[in-house]
């Protein structure tokens, strides 16, 4: 352990029995700390005002110094005067921390009078500006800029180390229709629609010549069904064949192959996976990219109004971002359609700074 002074400065003046005794008092001794006087310290002693002070003694003299009849010297007649050194951190490798300021104030070994204070600084100029603070600001969280988003997405959606899976599709899994993508959008729940809309007004020709069924382009119609107002008008089928059907899910696989209709899934996740969420998020205190993704995660597998609830009934907003993310990912890893959240609970690449959840979108 570090002391506060330089030990050279002090070791001449240090009576060792007394320092003993000292340690004894407060619960320390050499028997105690293996050996190590100052090693077994508790938090305690170092701010302990009270320990029994240091006594003074008088400076060693060099031999050559010393003259051939010396006179008595008194060692309390003889004043001793020590600067004080500037007190610092001392890491202590036997605590978790550092304490700032083991002392009130530095010892003072002088027997004489303390000496009048400094004379004050003289007033700084009218004219003259004063300088600047020197203490670091905040730096300000990273937002929901669609970057970020895509990242929570695809860690939420996407195995480490793995590709995307853009052509994903399940056939009428639980009534729900045709689920398609990374984000499972789903005919039932108007998601898919949204996926479609997006490709719709990246690119309106690669969108009617890649959805077509049987050389019939079929993209209004396919467009129109799945944004209908209703699930029954959503769950409708396009050109005589269910959405689930093996040759309308071939379609959907190879319109996917579509660099900008790929981008276009990151976009529909946002706006029906991640946006919606965000708000019962923050209540949570779960505003890291990690925790956002499990909650993206949540949302594929079972929806937005389940994730919602499942959150709502069961995270607090008096824990911390740790504590709810290690609940949420015991409750996935606990439900019929685990995912990725337990996984991204542990794994080392999503982010665990806080973000300030206010969606940016192109």
């Amino acid at each position: 352990m570090q002391l506060a002074r330089p030990m050279n400065d002090l070791s001449p003046m240090i009576d060792l029995d007394r320092t003993r005794a000292n340690m004894r008092r407060f619960g320390t001794s050499e028997d105690q700390s293996g050996g190590n006087v100052s090693g077994g310290m508790s938090a305690s002693s170092y701010r302990d005002r009270d320990m029994m002070p240091i006594r003074p003694m008088s400076a060693p003299v060099p031999s050559s110094a010393v003259p051939s009849n010396p006179a008595p010297v008194n060692p309390v007649a003889a004043p001793v005067r020590v600067t004080p050194q500037p007190q610092r951190s001392v890491a202590d490798p036997d605590c978790n921390g550092s304490f700032e300021d083991l002392d009130a104030a530095p010892l003072n070994l002088s027997s004489e009078p303390p000496a009048e204070p400094a004379t004050p600084p003289a007033p700084v100029p009218e004219d003259v500006a004063p300088a600047e603070s020197a203490t670091p600001q905040p730096q300000a969280s990273l937002s929901l800029t669609p970057a970020v988003m895509r990242r929570i997405i695809l860690a939420a959606t996407t195995a480490q180390n793995a590709a995307p899976a853009f052509g994903r599709a399940q056939a009428n899994i639980g009534g729900r229709g045709l689920c398609f993508g990374i984000g499972r959008f789903c005919q039932i729940d108007g998601s898919l629609g949204v996926y479609l809309q997006a490709c719709k007004d990246e690119d309106a020709a690669a969108f009617a010549a890649r959805f077509t069924l049987k050389d019939q382009d079929l993209s209004e119609q396919l467009l129109q069904v799945c944004t209908s107002d209703s699930e029954s008008g959503r769950m409708a089928p396009v050109g005589g064949q269910e959405l689930w059907s093996r040759d309308w899910i071939a379609v959907f696989k190879e319109a996917a192959k579509h660099p900008a209709f790929q981008d276009m899934q990151f976009r529909a996740a946002a706006e029906t996976r991640l946006i919606p969420l965000v708000d019962v998020a923050d209540q949570m205190n779960m505003t890291s990219e990690r925790a956002l993704a499990m909650i993206v995660d949540r949302a594929v597998q079972t929806g937005v109004a389940a994730t919602e609830a499942l959150i709502r009934s069961n995270l607090s907003a008096g824990n911390g971002t740790r504590q709810n993310i290690a609940m949420l990912a015991g409750l996935a890893a606990a439900s019929d359609l685990p995912g990725r959240a337990p996984q991204l609970a542990v794994e080392s690449g999503p982010s665990d700074a806080p973000l300030s959840l206010k969606p940016e979108m192109e």
